[in-house]
């Protein structure tokens, strides 16, 4: 689950459960490890327990004790309801949805709206206001409640809200849901976007956009711009200002498929002040390192750094300490994902047999790719541009030509020998 959705959990008991059911559903885990990561005592530990077994009754089978704890589902509709209602006394989900709602209040009318006490109310204020400051550098207005600062931060914010929680209470849920489900946005743009970010952003954009919250963008490139906005949508599909624009593109735009050399080359001619001749005569790391700078001087002028970085930035333009750390950030995540990428295959069964046969195929085929260092990919190639290498696997006698072929019935040591066989093809 998300730091922001823990944050939001004001009232220290419903958080603890939250806490403690969100692990037990993971994993089997101590009374002694559940007390330090929910920072209380073994006692505690022990009743919150008992009193979740009370309250979830039928929902779940919560085994174990202190010396252990292990959690089965037996109605995951009723669970989730049951984890649901922990939050309805948590205010400042209503908060936060009132704020996206544009609607301005003095600190009495919200503490009314709220049934809370002023003193109250002061106190889940700074609460909230805590959370918007430290995560994204944005606040409240002291007088009317509304939220101020960057307005890329301001999205960002609401867009997490409402498109990365994994829980909302039940008077929010239908209208997250309705968010949710809104008709797909199809851009014909000729690079890869995550249809979730696009949907999520827009969404949001067009709220704030129609309550007059616009991007302020002083001294943009905006022949940069104007092309950012373009390869998000050259049909014109979408009716916003190209800033718009160009930040969705920027929000949706999906790594994966920079991992092609040609793809992350055409970025950074497209984008980048880098002429021509130096992408051809670049090396393979030296392009990785252009493709990083482009993407930190776009976020920077159209979207956002993250905001722990983005005071680092001086005026001048110069480098600053807190850029370079995210050059060294992105150019580790890009070098990791390429290699998991180079070392990614592709697999497919094709098997006959009693089911418990094939599972067992399955599971010793996995595992023996993945002592060869592999990375699995089940299904339906990925947005890779069918360059992940594919391997086929069967036992069926009269399925060729495959990858790999067994016999009806193979042994661990049969599987063992024919993956690495492959692997030194």
């Amino acid at each position: 689950m998300t730091d922001l959705f823990y944050q939001l959990l004001t009232t220290p008991k419903i958080k603890r459960w939250i806490l403690l059911l969100d692990q037990l559903e993971d994993t089997y885990i101590t009374g002694n490890q559940l007390a330090k990561l929910l920072d209380c005592t073994r006692r505690t530990v022990i009743n919150d327990v008992k009193e979740i077994k009370r309250g979830f009754n039928e929902a779940i089978f919560l085994l174990g004790d202190e010396n252990g704890y292990l959690l089965e589902l037996q109605d995951p509709r009723l669970y989730y309801q049951k984890k649901q209602e922990l939050l309805e006394g948590e205010r400042l989900f209503q908060m936060v949805d009132t704020l996206f709602e544009d609607q301005r209040r003095t600190n009495h009318e919200w503490a009314a709206q709220l049934q809370l006490s002023p003193a109250t109310f002061a106190r889940t204020k700074r609460q909230l206001n805590a959370i918007l400051d430290t995560n994204y550098g944005i606040t409240l207005s002291p007088a009317t409640n509304e939220i101020i600062g960057k307005e890329t931060r301001i999205r960002q914010f609401f867009y997490e809200f409402y498109f990365t929680l994994p829980l909302y209470p039940k008077a929010l849920a239908q209208k997250v849901r309705q968010m949710h489900d809104q008709e797909p946005i199809r851009p014909s743009s000729k690079w890869q976007l995550k249809q979730t970010p696009l949907q999520g952003w827009t969404t949001i954009t067009c709220k704030r956009i129609k309550q007059g919250h616009v991007l302020i963008q002083e001294g943009a490139d905006q022949e940069l711009c104007q092309k950012l906005a373009l390869a998000l949508d050259p049909s014109c599909r979408l009716d916003l200002p190209a800033q718009d624009k160009a930040c969705l593109f920027l929000a949706a735009l999906e790594e994966q498929q920079f991992f092609r050399p040609v793809v992350q080359t055409e970025f950074i001619y497209h984008f980048s002040p880098s002429h021509w001749g130096t992408l051809i005569e670049a090396t393979e790391t030296e392009r990785h390192g252009l493709l990083v700078q482009t993407l930190i001087h776009l976020m920077k002028e159209f979207f956002h750094l993250p905001y722990e970085l983005d005071d680092g930035i001086n005026d001048e333009g110069e480098t600053s300490l807190a850029e370079e750390k995210l050059f060294e950030q992105l150019s580790a995540l890009i070098l990791k994902e390429k290699q998991k990428l180079d070392q990614s295959i592709s697999v497919s069964f094709r098997l006959i047999g009693p089911k418990v046969l094939q599972e067992w195929i399955k599971k010793e085929v996995r595992k023996q790719l993945e002592i060869n260092g592999y990375w699995l990919f089940e299904g339906e190639l990925s947005a890779q541009g069918g360059v992940m290498p594919r391997i086929q696997i069967t036992n069926h006698p009269n399925l060729h030509p495959t990858t790999i072929c067994l016999q009806m019935i193979p042994d661990e040591e049969e599987i063992k020998e024919k993956i690495e066989m492959y692997k030194l093809g």
